[in-house]
């Protein structure tokens, strides 16, 4: 009999004592061995470091903690984790998500099916972190579908929720997480991942709940992340000149649900640079850009009441595979769940605006 494979669970914290106990148990709690938890802490100010090594002490040999006197940000956190994990496949979950009972023996069996699999995602769902009502399933408004190589996750944009994905450790490049992204990094790592053709897939199965907060992402915070996602793209087009194409498809997309977002917030100037910018990075990309910029320029408040209605009509119709999750459009984000005690969370599964 094969032996199965040691799976690693990377979590990253920071200042989540309320939340990451729940987190913690919805892991060690799985029905797949062998397993190790890494969990790498921040310098969180509150008592999750205390809470980490209690998990450690009770868990001894299967939960690992990494503490830290300096704060390090998400990326570099996230590769303290990456840099402890044994395993031949590799989950992150997020300090202040969970994990539902299967998730890693589902996912771990889909690798063993095949060898070429490299990237697994899974449905999830939302729910609020004050009232612990559900938002809704990941799959309501997104149909990640099946695939090989890097090019739907570059022209579409990521389309799974952080905490559900599992890759195989072999797949991912040496360096892990690239820190020239300090928030948006989990994209380009997919990206990476899948760069030898490696086939991605998906589970229908609702294998994890994600965790909503009610502060708002700040502008800045949205700002940055939007503009590490542009960064994103400008390193892969960099480093795989052949992907130039793909990678002005997904920059134009990017353009795009900016646009859009800048259209509903009344941004009118904002909106028509954006959505010109989309087009002419790749005219041929999208009929609906041309439909936004008319809108756009259109005077008064007309253009701003057919936009509202168009955005909402796009939002009740099916999207497309690797479009976006069903919430309020904000700038397109990743990073994890390790700010979400002080911001909202960016998470490379949310796409923005309909596209």
């Amino acid at each position: 009999m094969t032996s199965r494979p040691l799976v690693s669970v990377r979590v990253v914290t920071y200042n989540q004592e309320s939340m990451v106990e729940d987190t913690l148990d919805s892991i060690v709690s799985q029905d797949y061995e062998p397993l190790e938890v890494v969990v790498a802490d921040d310098a969180s100010s509150d008592s999750t470091p205390q809470i980490l090594a209690s998990y450690q002490k009770r868990y001894r040999g299967r939960v690992k903690a990494i503490l830290a006197d300096e704060r390090l940000g998400v990326t570099r956190n996230g590769n303290r984790a990456l840099r402890q994990c044994s395993g031949e496949l590799i989950a992150h979950v997020d300090g202040d998500d969970l994990c539902l009972p299967g998730k890693i023996a589902a996912q771990a069996k889909w690798f063993g099916d095949d060898p070429r699999r490299v990237l697994c995602g899974h449905d999830v769902e939302h729910f609020s972190s004050s009232s612990g009502g559900l938002l809704g399933r990941h799959s309501e408004t997104v149909r990640p579908s099946e695939g090989a190589g890097p090019r739907a996750f570059i022209v579409n944009g990521p389309p799974f929720v952080a905490s559900s994905v599992m890759f195989r450790r072999k797949a991912m490049p040496a360096t892990g997480y690239d820190e020239r992204l300090p928030l948006l990094s989990d994209w380009k790592l997919w990206i990476d991942c899948l760069m030898s053709d490696g086939l991605f897939g998906y589970l229908p199965q609702v294998l994890g709940r994600y965790r909503h907060h009610d502060k708002t992402m700040t502008n800045s915070a949205a700002r940055q992340c939007w503009l590490e996602a542009l960064m994103t793209l400008t390193i892969v087009e960099v480093d795989h000149p052949e992907l130039t194409t793909l990678c002005r498809k997904g920059r134009a997309r990017l353009y795009q649900q900016q646009g859009i977002e800048s259209l509903i917030a009344h941004d009118i100037g904002a909106a028509r640079q954006l959505l010109a910018s989309s087009f002419a990075t790749a005219p041929t990309r999208s009929w609906k850009v041309p439909m936004w910029l008319a809108l756009a320029r259109l005077p008064g408040d007309l253009g701003l009441n057919l936009a509202n209605r168009a955005f909402a009509v796009a939002r009740k119709a099916p999207l497309r595979a690797f479009s976006q999750p069903g919430e309020p459009p904000r700038a397109i984000a990743d990073g994890g769940g390790e700010n979400a005690s002080t911001e909202a969370r960016p998470s490379a599964g949310r796409n923005v605006g309909p596209s």
